[in-house]
């Protein structure tokens, strides 16, 4: 019999609202379908088997990587497929799902460096909006040496990258539904802030882990303790180009608006040109500049609708960062340029864009600018 080549794998509890959707998108590519159950006291189990997956149960050990990796051991594919439950294959992406993976069968099963993949993952708001879009690993070979690290937000690419293998990203689309309100995001980053304070007690913490203990640390409302961790991370990393630094550079931002320190906020910087910054750090220096320096604002503004969309660290969403830009540039023209026709047009076209989940762009603005004589900012 010949062995399986795509073995998708899911850890699941209470998930029978999510898991047909996922399952049924994903399941005509995969030879054998594992869920490893956690815990359910609802019908997830019975549905998953219905789909035609193998149901493991997995004792509950708070902590996510254990969990995933005792499924990779029951995996007999030669490449893993692991999605969450509450995540489902966009469907104009089924085609270049089919086109990859038949491209990874035609590997010799001994090829000596098989490619691994990120996929880009789109949360999706309650309203349908398309939220934040990030890259996230999915997609991998089944060796004994790849496996997930880190109790909670647990990765599995730094197993990858030591062993040398090569990450390539894709533009295939996982589509996120998990949407949490705000309750239920405390209730979690509480469980998570419970784990990752183990590891931040150790000696030299992974910077990942002081980053995700700070990211909770402001969810749950508590700014300056989470700058404290931020700023905990840039004296271990430095301040260079390295994506974990340049992500808590942006932190720090909004831990500062949070506090109403807007003068720190202009101090902030990330390596390279404007252009290439993080556009939710154009947003806070546009947001600083009208509380200290109003006639900067605009630049920052301007140049924040002039980033391309891209899944950087932190994601973001595009959609609501043209939205705050917009709402900036209006608060400008309006209050200090004593422009409020061409304010209210700039409101009324970001909120059509935002109607319609599309954005609010350079051009656009390029145009109603026209209408009143005035030039673009020379960034």
């Amino acid at each position: 019999m010949k062995p399986p080549f795509l073995s998708l794998c899911l850890i699941v509890r209470n998930e029978a609202s999510n898991l047909p959707r996922c399952i049924e998108s994903l399941r005509h590519y995969a030879d054998e379908i594992l869920i490893g159950d956690t815990g359910s006291i609802d019908d997830t189990p019975k549905i998953a088997a219905s789909l035609g997956a193998s149901v493991h149960n997995i004792p509950w050990q708070n902590d996510f990587s254990a969990a995933r990796n005792a499924l990779l051991k029951l995996a007999k594919g030669r490449y893993i497929l692991f999605p969450d439950a509450d995540m489902f294959l966009a469907p104009q992406s089924t085609q270049a799902l089919h086109d990859l993976l038949n491209h990874l069968r035609s590997l010799p099963p001994d090829h000596p460096h098989p490619p691994a993949f990120r996929l880009l993952v789109n949360d999706l708001e309650p309203s349908g909006n398309h939220g934040m879009s990030y890259l996230f690993l999915r997609l991998f070979p089944n060796l004994p040496s790849i496996r997930f690290r880190w109790p909670v937000h647990e990765q599995i690419e730094e197993s990858i990258q030591e062993i040398n293998l090569p990450i390539h990203n894709t533009n295939i689309t996982l589509l996120h539904t998990g949407y949490m309100s705000q309750p239920q995001k405390l209730e979690k980053q509480k469980r998570n802030l419970s784990i990752l304070y183990k590891i931040l007690a150790q000696p030299s913490p992974p910077p990942i882990l002081i980053f995700l203990a700070a990211g909770a640390k402001l969810d749950i409302g508590e700014p300056t303790a989470a700058l404290s961790l931020y700023h905990k991370l840039l004296l271990q990393t430095g301040t260079d180009s390295n994506p974990i630094a340049n992500a808590a550079i942006v932190r720090v931002g909004s831990c500062l608006a949070q506090l109403g320190r807007w003068q720190q906020i202009n101090l902030l910087e990330q390596p390279g040109p404007k252009e290439t910054w993080h556009p939710e750090l154009l947003v806070l220096r546009g947001q600083a500049a009208l509380k200290t320096n109003p006639y900067q604002a605009r630049n920052w503004f301007e140049l924040a609708l002039a980033s391309k969309p891209a899944p950087l660290l932190p994601p973001y969403s595009d959609i609501a960062i043209r939205s705050e830009a917009a709402s900036g540039l209006a608060t400008y023209w309006k209050v200090h340029a004593k422009k409020s026709e061409l304010a209210i047009e700039i409101l009324k076209k970001a909120i059509s864009a935002c109607n319609t989940n599309s954005q609010f762009t350079l051009d656009q603005l390029h145009h109603l600018y026209q209408k009143f004589s005035i030039s673009l900012s020379s960034f």
